[in-house]
């Protein structure tokens, strides 16, 4: 019998990735939902917005070092641990700073959830492996993205209980199951993968150097800031122009299905395109995409969403392996941590910028139009930037250039 970890691609920690992402999406909203039963204010779900990422910011770093110490293994069960419980919290909440606590303590187990996953796979593999593995597990965050919010949310509506209650017993009991699983995928992780011990110290600050990092974390950052924007856009960009919400839910739908396949399809695509020209080509078609997007009727949108699912769900795999690719395998966990940092920041600087000069600009339109065409120019910038960076690789040998 085939071991999990020995496979070509490590099905039990694609599985634990989508169980994570799966409550991932399923909570936010009905956390959002909960605190207004508890008569919160709109300043106050902003700070649940915050508390959930506060997690990342803080211990992205540190996190990664641990990793770089220990292995992926004993974090992952850390990891699986901690999320059940604060789910737990959430569940039982009868008060606003019970519920920011436990939405931060999720934000910590989610977070060392993903900088453990990404590094465990990242393990012994080449580039042209890293391809197919990290196009996996992302396919499996794209996978919670759509199931998460079903199960949180349409499945509850069936029970006769109230829907938020109902929903956080639904994630409750998933999400034991995924610590039950995921702690069962970490223990073997321990005995099957070896880890290489990090030196200490230094470790950032030599991701840093590394020629083309800091643009590879760039390019992955506003892509995910950029696609925060869109959902957040989009349904008042159908509001204004006559869509009706379902179909703003709808166009929403097909860029995270698209993305999936996108994902799903990485390596092969790899195979025949250079994995600069994927990066910079998909990034200058989302920012044309969303650039056009506001002067698009419903059919553009849907050929637009269909351009942008299937060209920024390739970054964001596809940076990972041009991260791990180009550090020491001591340090991976560090770089990516770092990675995950920087995630978060942008994801919260970007909007902040998209909004201080949105209003200078209101000669572009209404406030949706402004916030799509200000996200293309992002993401215009950052494809620039990919395009003229140095891109270098730790490993050699043909099959482990990350540039080819």
């Amino acid at each position: 019998m085939v071991r999990i970890f020995e496979r070509a691609v490590p099905w039990g920690l694609v599985a634990v990735m989508a169980g994570t992402a799966v409550l991932s999406h399923g909570l936010r909203p009905l956390a959002g939902y909960r605190a207004v039963e508890l008569d919160a204010s709109a300043f106050e779900i902003g700070l649940l917005a915050s508390a959930f990422a506060l997690g990342a910011l803080v211990l992205a770093l540190p996190g990664g070092r641990l990793i770089d110490r220990i292995g992926p293994g004993p974090v992952i069960v850390i990891a699986c641990l901690i999320l059940p419980g604060s789910v737990a919290g959430m569940a039982i909440a009868v008060s606003l700073p019970l519920l920011l606590a436990s939405a931060s303590v999720f934000g910590v187990g989610q977070i060392l959830a993903v900088v453990a996953l990404q590094s465990a796979v990242a393990r012994d593999r080449t580039t042209s492996q890293l391809d197919r593995v990290f196009g996996w597990l992302t396919a499996g965050t794209s996978v919670g993205q759509i199931v998460g919010p079903l199960l949180a949310l349409a499945l509850p509506g069936l029970l006769s209980t109230g829907a938020t209650a109902a929903g956080l017993l639904v994630l409750l009991v998933f999400s034991a199951t995924v610590g039950v699983g995921g702690a069962i995928v970490g223990m073997r992780l321990r005995n099957a993968v070896p880890h290489v011990r990090a030196p200490r110290g230094g470790g950032r600050a030599r991701t840093l150097r590394v020629p083309g990092m800091p643009v590879a974390f760039l390019a992955s950052g506003v892509v995910l800031a950029c696609l925060d924007l869109l959902t957040v856009f989009l349904p008042l960009w159908a509001a204004e122009n006559g869509v009706a919400r379902s179909a703003a839910g709808l166009l929403l739908a097909v860029r995270g299905a698209v993305s999936l396949a996108s994902r799903v399809g990485l390596a092969s695509l790899a195979r025949l395109v250079s994995r600069r020209i994927l990066i910079v080509g998909s990034t200058f078609a989302g920012a044309v995409a969303f650039a056009l997007l506001p002067s698009l009727d419903f059919w553009g949108a849907a050929v637009a969403m269909v351009v942008i699912g299937f060209g920024l769900g390739l970054v964001q795999p596809l940076t990972l392996t041009w991260v791990v690719s180009a550090v020491a395998p001591s340090v991976r966990g560090s770089a990516l941590g770092l990675r995950m940092m920087s995630n978060r920041l942008l994801q919260v600087v970007l909007p902040l910028g998209v909004g201080a000069l949105s209003a200078p600009l209101a000669f572009l339109g209404t406030a949706s139009s402004r916030s799509l065409i200000l996200s293309g120019v992002a993401l215009f910038v950052s494809a620039t930037l990919s395009a003229g960076a140095r891109w270098s690789t730790e490993e050699s040998g043909p099959d482990q250039r990350f540039d080819k």
